[in-house]
């Protein structure tokens, strides 16, 4: 089994908020999440999450998101706490800032 994990950090630093940005329309992170969708050969994407207002905006999307620490320094680590509660063999690390990630 492979599922791609997208962390998506609100509390970024240097952008806060930037998973909700919406210049397009949509947010950012659910452009990533629609391109990872497309996936061949996978069996999950999920949204790693730190907070409740990227839970609360893509509530109406129908994603699957895990609620993970907002302790976390990274994407790496936030994917890690993600590991723990999915039982796959593969996981695929997208960054939440990628929306033009090729599928393929």
């Amino acid at each position: 089994k492979c599922a791609i994990v997208i962390p998506a950090r609100y509390a970024s630093s240097r952008l806060p908020g930037k998973p909700l940005l919406k210049q397009t329309g949509k947010y950012l992170v659910q452009h990533v999440y629609e391109q990872a969708k497309k996936a061949k050969l996978l069996d999950d994407v999920i949204i790693a999450i730190d907070s409740k207002e990227t839970e609360l905006a893509l509530k109406p999307f129908k994603v699957k998101t895990v609620m993970t620490s907002d302790k976390h320094i990274s994407g790496t680590d936030r994917i890690e706490e993600v590991s723990r509660e999915i039982e796959v063999d593969i996981i695929v690390n997208i960054q939440g800032d990628e929306p033009m990630i090729d599928q393929d």
